[in-house]
């Protein structure tokens, strides 16, 4: 208690003192030393270059952060008057004045030790200069600025011009604007992001005051209060020691120095002329917070009318506040103005996910001037910090807040504390121990608060639709399973709502068929379409809600995987011909079509040329060559004996592993064979390989052994100890060599094909050229025996390997169809009778090498041929589509329709055309589907009564919904001309929700409507970007969504 009492006497004494200084000095006018160090034996000393702190303040050509500004706002007006003393006087220190475009204006000078620009004691500093604060002061040095700004004053030590990094020490400064026609003070215009200072020793106070001015307009002053440091380096900031974004864990003090600069700090009240003063505090908007509890991209909306920092609390634990360790929730961002989606997982601090329906009470903070002071080693903090918020004026003194459970400390982030507050202190003197010592120890305060509660019903979602892709080739099929990736955070997609409405369609493909059970998509590409297609699905829950997601289907030709292809069809261009394969044009079978290698690469079949194939179409038209890899593969061959006696070895049955012996017992132990530095690439192609080895006896005694490979990318050298063949890992593959026929002594017999082996080794990512490959010989029931290298090196195992390398060779190939194999008939070419190709290396194809024909007199020599037969559902009907070539035997259609694919009844009929020899684009809407699956199929009749029929299609209907009245136009809008009519033809009043998602998936508008029957609603002003959009309307429980595109 007494120790208290003492520094309460103490500190009152300083003040006291502090009041009768400025009492008998009415008019000071310094900015320095005077705010820093109210008692002369008080510590004001400026410190660059100190290894101990970190610090560059105010050097030459030091970065932004540690720059010492000087503000000028009338440069005609004003000046810079300067004085400093050395704490070493035998040092010899530069000072130098930038512009503010970096440009050397004053000096460099040396600080001096008596004279002009010279401060000799702690009154001088505190007068100011003579020709401003008057008799006492000391005699300035000064420069006229010419030109409006921060100019920035360095200081280097040894060196006038360049940057020395050798520690400096100015215990005595002042820098002072003043009014050169008065000769009057303009205080406040003197600033650093970074202050560096050095206390002397760790018992000295440093009694300063600042005034921190936020990004937001605000002052508030911080008085450190006696803390006692050495040497130190002072930032603030809105963020806290770091600014990863996680405001939680950014304010927590730390063990580590971080340079945390931002905020302009000053000596003095900024000068309001140049840094005006917060017109408005950060309030949160009395609009009632959304909560859209959809997975992982759940967001709390709060509506803020000014922006701050801005914290979130969901009080879930029946306990008023946030209790960390419960229930609730916290969230702290910074904000700007309008909606701000705090994201949330959708669950409770426990890990609970939190349904749909659930009332939450929501309490929503904003602050307006949020200021972090992290303070890096700073040893001891015996009294704590006392704030004030000077610009705007409030009502209370600022709390401070602070988190050093880091450092073992208390957190007191929810309450705070009031000034002075904050200390950290030791047992005994200050000293290098003491609780601060290299800690980054952080307090935060902010000086208004504005905060709301609310009660907030957490939203049912749609389901969360995530875009999708797919592969296929040419007009192959693929069905595409977009649910896959799907969720929905009630387990409710319906996979039979799945469809893909008319302006979601591919544009250069179908929808051939959407499975109501798996909700799986077919999409086929339109012929002889290659590239990438899109479409968009819309998915919706039992509710309905529903979202819309995008596949993009990538359409190539049929590659094959190691040679190179060339693919085309014959095919009848019906009249008007157009050179194109259209879905209209029939194939031609059984033409004979040539290929050539256009040896001499000049586009034409010549004498130089080779011909190398023929193949007839087949019964789609369709023909396709298989180029021999040949052309793209160099060959190579290795093969060599062991060359090293250790390479060779066996491990036997009671683990010893010997290579110092003259044969092998094949069979009767493991062997193992290395081959070093084979000189094979990595990917290389394995043609065949073997290993010959050399036989010791005549033998003819039937054993089986396995043969595998060491599966590592270079296989280590044999050693004699235990185990050491049989630990090692083998290959996958491996090959069971039975040997039956008898051996004669001293031959060399191979072994059957190894290179799939061999293959699987070289394929190993790790595999180079030049690495060692081991094979071993498991044990079997007999044995035989084979020379090793020990015994005579030309005896030794020999390796053979044929192998292929990939290379690049740029050949051109040609096609021609042989005339003579068409069918009778007079026809004529509408295309070139050449086609080429041309590759560069293996796995690729060049299709649409396509020919077409005319047949200029007489009739098609085809059959009624039916083509793209196809049903689509929409809101209230079904459509059917057919293409036909038409003759003049055709009569109609008829369209039948059954329910289970086996009866069927006619619902409608076509007529066919009366022109001859025609192709046509048929339709035919249902417009009384049952509920359901529907089956269709077509029955052709020609002019003498024959029947034909198409195959049978199917298309499921669900109940069509009252909002599939509703109709949306334009969906194409311009950037300058952004309206859109929502229109309700039916005799239905609808109340509606109106909501515009963009396609990251984030509301960008909403509204709630009534609209009533036979009337529009426009949408107008919407001010959207170029891009995709989302219109989704929602009445009751159905929801329908629109797909907008903004162009400019």
């Amino acid at each position: 208690m007494k120790t208290s009492l003492t520094i309460l006497n103490i500190s009152g004494l300083r003040y006291w003192c502090f009041f009768v200084l400025t009492c008998i000095h009415i008019s000071v006018y310094a900015e320095g030393t005077k705010e820093l160090a109210p008692l002369s034996t008080d510590p004001s000393t400026i410190n660059t270059w100190s290894t101990v702190s970190n610090t560059e303040f105010a050097g030459y050509d030091v970065s932004v952060e540690w720059r010492l500004y000087i503000s000028i706002e009338n440069f005609a007006l004003e000046r810079i008057n300067m004085g400093f003393r050395k704490l070493n006087s035998s040092d010899v220190i530069y000072y130098r004045i930038k512009d503010p475009t970096g440009t050397v204006v004053f000096g460099p000078k040396v600080i001096p030790t008596a004279g002009v620009g010279y401060i000799a004691n702690h009154g001088q500093a505190v007068i100011g200069p003579v020709t401003i604060g008057g008799a006492g002061g000391y005699t300035e040095d000064t420069y006229d600025p010419l030109m409006n700004g921060d100019y920035y004053i360095e200081f280097n030590r040894d060196n006038s011009t360049t940057q020395v990094q050798n520690e400096i020490n100015i215990d005595l400064w002042d820098i002072t604007v003043s009014d050169k026609v008065l000769s009057t003070a303009i205080p406040g215009r003197i600033h650093s992001q970074s202050w560096a200072f050095n206390g002397g020793s760790y018992t000295a106070g440093f009694w300063g005051k600042f005034y921190i001015y936020t990004s937001d307009s605000v002052v508030t002053r911080l008085d450190v209060n006696g803390m006692q440091p050495y040497r130190f380096v002072l930032n603030c900031n809105d963020y806290g020691v770091q600014n990863t974004g996680d405001f939680v864990e950014d304010r927590k003090s730390i063990t580590s120095f971080v340079l945390a600069p931002q905020y302009k700090i000053f000596l003095n009240d900024p000068d309001s002329t140049i840094y005006p003063t917060a017109i408005q505090k950060a309030k949160v908007a009395p609009t009632t917070p959304t909560v859209i509890n959809c997975g992982d991209a759940t967001c709390l909306n709060v509506n803020f009318t000014k922006g701050g920092q801005a914290q979130i609390v969901v009080d879930l634990d029946g306990t008023p506040g946030y209790n960390a360790g419960t229930e609730d929730l916290r969230f702290i961002e910074t904000v700007g103005p309008g909606i701000h989606c705090f994201p949330w997982d959708g669950r409770d601090g426990l890990g609970n996910k939190i349904p749909a329906g659930t009332n939450l009470d929501i309490i929503s903070t904003v602050v307006t001037g949020l200021t972090n002071f992290p303070i890096w080693d700073a040893e001891c903090n015996p009294n704590g910090f006392i704030v004030d918020a000077i610009r705007p004026t409030t009502p209370t003194q600022p709390r401070l807040y602070y988190d050093d459970t880091n450092l073992g400390g208390a957190d007191m982030t929810s309450a705070g504390c009031v000034a002075p507050c904050h200390q950290w202190a030791t047992t005994g003197p200050c000293g290098s121990s003491s609780i601060g010592d290299k800690k980054m120890i952080n307090t935060y305060w902010f000086s208004q608060l504005d905060s709301r509660t609310y009660t907030v019903n957490v939203q049912a979602c749609a389901p969360d639709a995530q875009d999708d892709s797919s592969n296929t080739t040419l007009i192959t099929p693929v069905v595409i399973d977009v649910l896959f990736n799907d969720t929905d955070i009630n387990n409710d997609i319906d996979s039979s709502s799945v469809s893909v409405p008319g302006a979601l369609q591919p544009t250069n493909g179908s929808i051939t068929s959407i499975n109501p059970t798996t909700g799986q998509i077919t999409y086929t590409a339109d012929p002889n379409f290659i590239g990438t297609d899109t479409f968009y699905y819309v998915v919706c829950d039992d509710i309905p809600l529903c979202d819309t997601a995008m596949v993009v289907v990538v359409v190539t030709c049929d590659a094959h995987p190691s040679r190179n292809k060339m693919s085309g069809s014959v095919f009848y261009d019906y009249f008007p011909s157009n050179q194109v394969y259209d879905p209209t044009d029939a194939p031609i079978q059984n033409t004979k079509v040539i290929l050539f290698e256009d040896v001499n690469q000049d586009g034409l079949i010549d004498a130089g040329d080779q011909r190398l194939d023929s193949v007839l179409t087949d019964a789609n038209g369709d023909y396709n060559f298989l180029v021999d890899s040949l052309y793209w593969l160099t060959t190579g061959n290795y093969n060599q004996q062991i060359s090293s006696a250790t390479d060779d070895a066996h491990e036997k049955s009671d683990d010893q592993v010997e290579y110092d012996k003259n044969e092998h017992e094949l069979g009767k132990v493991i062997v193992a064979i290395r081959w070093t530095n084979i000189n094979i690439p990595q990917g290389a192609i394995i043609a065949s390989s073997y290993i010959e080895l050399y036989s010791k006896d005549n033998d003819s005694d039937i054993m089986t052994t396995e043969i595998t490979a060491e599966d590592i990318d270079d296989a280590p050298a044999i050693v004699e100890t235990d185990f050491n063949i049989s630990s090692r890992t083998a290959t996958t593959n491996s090959l069971s060599w039975n040997i039956s026929s008898n051996w004669s002594s001293d031959v060399f017999y191979p072994t059957p094909d190894l290179s799939n082996i061999v293959q699987e080794v070289v394929d190993r990512p790790g595999w180079s050229s030049g690495n060692d490959m081991l094979f071993m010989f498991d044990i079997a029931a007999d044995d035989r025996k084979i020379r090793t290298y020990d015994n005579d090196p030309s005896e030794a195992p020999r390796l053979v390997i044929n192998y292929y390398i990939e290379t690049t060779n740029t050949v051109y190939f040609l096609m021609k169809t042989d005339t003579n194999t068409l069918p009778t008939g007079n026809y004529s070419l509408t295309t070139d009778n050449i086609e080429s190709a041309i590759f560069s290396d293996l796995g690729n194809a060049d299709c649409f090498n396509n020919f077409g024909y005319f047949n200029s007199t007489g009739f098609w020599p085809l059959a009624l041929d039916i083509f793209g037969f196809d049903a689509s559902c929409y809101d209230s009907y079904i459509n059917l589509k057919w293409n036909s070539n038409i003759q003049d035997e055709n009569e109609y259609f008829v369209i039948e329709r059954s329910l289970d694919g086996s009866e069927f009844e006619a619902i409608g009929s076509v007529s066919s055309p009366v022109e001859e020899t025609s192709s046509k684009l048929f339709n035919f809407r249902d417009d009384d589907p049952v509920v359901g699956t529907n089956f269709y199929r077509l029955k052709q009749t020609d002019i003498d009564g024959n029947i034909d029929y198409s195959s049978v299609i199917s298309e499921f209907f669900k109940v069509p919904l009252a909002i599939s009245k509703i109709k949306v136009y334009p969906t194409l809008l311009k950037k300058e001309d952004q309206r859109v009519l929502i229109v309700n033809p039916s005799t239905e009043d609808m109340g509606i929700d109106l909501t515009i998602i963009n396609s990251q998936s984030r509301q960008i508008h909403y509204e709630s409507i009534d609209l009533l029957s036979d009337s529009q609603y426009k949408l107008s002003d919407l001010h959207l970007s170029k891009g995709i959009y989302f219109l989704k309307i929602i009445y009751k429980d159905e929801v329908k969504t629109y797909k907008i595109l903004v162009t400019y």
